[in-house]
């Protein structure tokens, strides 16, 4: 059985946002993101996009906001004024704060310059955002070997350091972590907190949803976080974690209601 809250208008935006992320993909393809440091840890809490230089040309990613524009302006008219004044607004200068905030997932910067540019608030980061994901789904390829193969302990995507929120049960059991920001994958004990590491079973447990026997919410006592399991070994259509995570939002707020996700420090 498949529930989603995400209307299907969002999620055939969405899959139109992938295409052209894949399109930019290919354009960034060559380049390569060089180790900062003498030797490269996924053992640590700096996450991978810390460890390297990541050199993006700004005017190319000004290209593809501007692309994200015109289809936001497409899909919805009405953004036509508000995506007109951020493209007036966007230099290469304010490009390259765009990206060291939006690499750091600074909210309250993006928030605030949509206050003082009157945007609605959701644009700047959104944009930010979305134009930066194709070097960063790149990065996650380059390095995916690493990563993959070794024991990663780090409380996030080791890759690009978002937190973690949904995983896949695969082959004979096995717990496969994703991450829906730049598509990085990585094993991870079945029984074991993605945010704590607590792995005492008195305090770990799951959720489910009525007549849903596909979709489990994996909770901790302990830190009060919570990931999403999904069972689609038998589906016919394996969604990419971008779509998957869109797909099964109804699961966060489930979650959320139960009082999971917020911390209890």
């Amino acid at each position: 059985m498949t529930i989603s809250v995400a209307s299907t208008e969002y999620l055939d935006l969405q899959k139109k946002i992938n295409s052209l992320q894949a399109s930019w993909m290919e354009k960034t393809s060559s380049v390569i993101f060089e180790p900062a440091i003498q030797e490269i840890s996924y053992r640590n809490d700096i996450p991978l996009i810390a460890q390297t230089n990541l050199k993006i040309d700004e005017n190319q990613y000004l290209s593809f906001i501007k692309e994200l524009a015109e289809l936001l302006n497409e899909q919805h008219s009405k953004l036509n004024n508000q995506m007109n004044s951020v493209l007036n607004l966007l230099n290469t200068e304010l490009a390259t704060v765009w990206i060291n905030q939006a690499l750091s997932l600074n909210h309250l910067y993006f928030n605030q310059f949509a206050k003082d540019f009157d945007l609605e608030e959701w644009i700047p980061f959104f944009l930010a955002e979305q134009a930066l994901r194709p070097y960063l789904k790149n990065l996650s390829i380059q390095y995916k070997e690493n990563y993959s193969n070794q024991s990663v302990e780090f409380f996030g995507c080791p890759s690009c350091g978002e937190p973690v929120r949904l995983g896949r049960i695969k082959d004979e059991g096995q717990k496969i972590l994703h991450c829906p920001r730049c598509h990085a994958d990585w094993h991870e004990k079945r029984l074991k907190c993605s945010h704590c590491g607590n792995e005492d079973h008195e305090t770990l447990s799951y959720l489910t949803v009525e007549e849903d026997s596909t979709n489990q919410i994996h909770v901790c006592k302990e830190c009060n976080g919570y990931v999403k399991l999904i069972d689609d070994r038998e589906a016919l259509e394996k969604l990419d974690p971008t779509m998957l995570d869109l797909t099964t939002i109804h699961l966060d707020y489930i979650a959320q209601q139960k009082g999971y996700g917020v911390s209890k420090e």
